[in-house]
């Protein structure tokens, strides 16, 4: 019979002494698709990271147990798994996280070869199993270009095939019992992230409990058999989903993750007159070449967010590059050069971040050269008020000399996006996913300061590269769709998603 995977108790106490969750009880049914939601820090990820053994939990059991949800009884007694990756790999218990746990140098199959136990492991054996595998989700990926040359949806599709294989890899004669999977659809297109969930529809049905990490509410109606909110590390509902009366369901969602702010957020539809915006473009690009980046040609108006809409992976991050002064070997022309340009990059931790940097100092990358003096010394006090007040204006933590790989994934791109909106001099924002992995109230937030931050200077604009078209719709005066490494059509804000997913998935032009 296929077991339920059961959690009592589950407590993980931070640095800092406070629990990251207390005392969480949950179980996830097989046939199931379960989805976890919560602010940024409310432990979701914890939660699962400790039930599959990825982290040391400080107290709290996980078992396996031939039940439904109410609690054990006696003619059913529960079957401890012991702590540890291994051990929870060995009972099934598999989860794919925000941050991939890739080798960069390594290849897809070298990285799957990393799970394998025993004895010589068989190379050509681990491929076919992990092509079967990507070619059952639908995924198309190289597998022998070194996963740090993918881009970030790339390396995800393999982490996400990875992890369905894992038990096969690893050898053990029991079947995926559960796949848990942290923020899986933050760089697909919403046909991508349809896809996904069809997926693991199937995998669930197959007699594997599924549970998802997911910030977006639209997924938990779609999608959601059973919904577990956290709340400060502690339960505060879990219930089966009620999709005959979905809105009220969500609507118990919305308050339990965010309590007395649980109204539903507007879009604001902003104007694409550029006559009102300025007429007079304040960013020029033309011909922009570069990787995957074929063709980039197009104009942001003074006062205007411009939203960049597109599969991933079809010349987005080369885009960001150039604009943002960091990249080399690109052709083509744009003014104002990237002195003018303050940019929040796709990958937090590869390109936003220095992990074992404090807040303050990841807050200040950049303009250390603003607070010297004459001798060229730094001024402590000055820099330390400064960063706290990039911190407060876009919610970021303010435990200055905490180091920046203590905070949630959430809390980190706070302090990203605090970094970029805090410099006064620049003119471009170029802000890529600028709330992945942001919950729904800091993602308002966001938004407005964003906004704001245009809004303050009339020679301000920005460019938005998201894969949430509601984002795009939210932020944007146009919105222009990249495919095949140029633009492909261009929309007002409230172009419908079938409109913008023909563009996406337009057919290349030949000739």
């Amino acid at each position: 019979m296929t077991k339920a995977i059961v959690a009592r108790g589950m407590t993980k106490i931070c640095d800092d002494g406070h629990p990251a969750i207390a005392g969480v009880d949950a179980s996830f049914e097989p046939g199931e698709l379960s989805v976890v939601c919560g602010e940024n820090g409310a432990g979701k990820s914890t939660l699962l990271r400790a039930i599959t053994g990825l982290i040391a939990r400080d107290a709290g059991a996980v078992a396996l147990a031939d039940r439904p949800r109410p609690p054990a009884t006696p003619d059913a007694p529960e079957v401890p798994i012991a702590p540890g990756a291994e051990a929870a790999l060995a009972a099934g218990l598999c989860m794919v996280q925000q941050h991939l746990a890739l080798v960069p140098i390594f290849s897809a199959i070298e990285n799957a070869v990393l799970l394998a136990r025993g004895g010589l492991v068989d190379r050509s054996a681990i491929e076919v199993l992990l092509q079967a595998t990507l070619d059952r989700l639908g995924f198309v990926v190289p597998l022998d270009v070194p996963v740090g040359k993918l881009s970030v949806a790339e390396r995800q599709r393999i982490e996400i095939a990875r992890a369905v294989a894992a038990p096969e890899l690893a050898g053990t004669k029991v079947p995926l019992r559960l796949l848990a999977l942290d923020e899986p659809t933050a760089v697909l297109t919403p046909a991508e992230a349809d896809g996904l969930y069809a997926v693991l529809r199937g995998i669930a049905e197959g007699g594997t409990a599924v549970v998802v990490v997911t910030h977006k509410l639209d997924e938990v109606r779609k999608f959601a058999d059973h919904v577990l909110v956290l709340r400060r590390g502690k339960k505060v509902h879990d219930a089966p989903f009620v999709r005959a009366d979905q809105d009220v369901a969500i609507d118990q969602v919305a308050r339990a993750m965010l309590g007395d702010a649980h109204a539903h957020l507007a879009h604001t539809h902003r104007s694409s007159d550029r006559a009102a915006l300025g007429g007079t473009p304040a960013v020029v690009a033309e011909g922009l070449a570069l990787g995957a980046l074929r063709r980039g040609t197009f104009a942001i108006y003074r006062g205007e967010v411009l939203g960049i809409a597109g599969v991933e992976g079809n010349g987005q991050g080369e885009l960001v590059a150039i604009l943002a002064g960091v990249a080399r070997g690109w052709t083509g022309r744009v003014t104002p050069g990237p002195e003018a340009v303050t940019a929040i990059f796709p990958d937090r931790h590869a390109e936003g971040l220095v992990l074992d940097a404090t807040v303050e100092d990841n807050l200040l990358l950049g303009s250390h050269r603003d607070f010297s003096g004459p001798l060229g010394l730094l001024d402590g006090d000055a820099l330390a008020a400064e960063a706290l007040r990039r911190a407060k204006k876009a919610g970021a933590p303010t435990t200055l000399d905490a180091l920046a790989s203590s905070f949630s994934g959430g809390n980190q791109q706070k302090i990203v996006v605090a970094r970029a909106l805090g410099k006064s001099a620049p003119t471009v924002l170029v802000a890529a996913h600028p709330t992945r992995g942001v919950d729904v109230a800091a993602a308002a937030a966001i938004h407005q300061e964003l906004l704001r931050w245009v809004a303050a200077t009339p020679d301000r604009c920005a460019l938005v590269i998201s894969a949430d078209l509601d984002e795009l719709r939210t932020l944007s005066n146009r919105i222009v769709v990249l495919a095949h490494g140029e633009i492909s059509g261009e929309f007002t804000p409230d172009a419908t998603d079938a409109e913008l997913g023909a563009a996406m998935l337009s057919v290349e032009k030949h000739g």
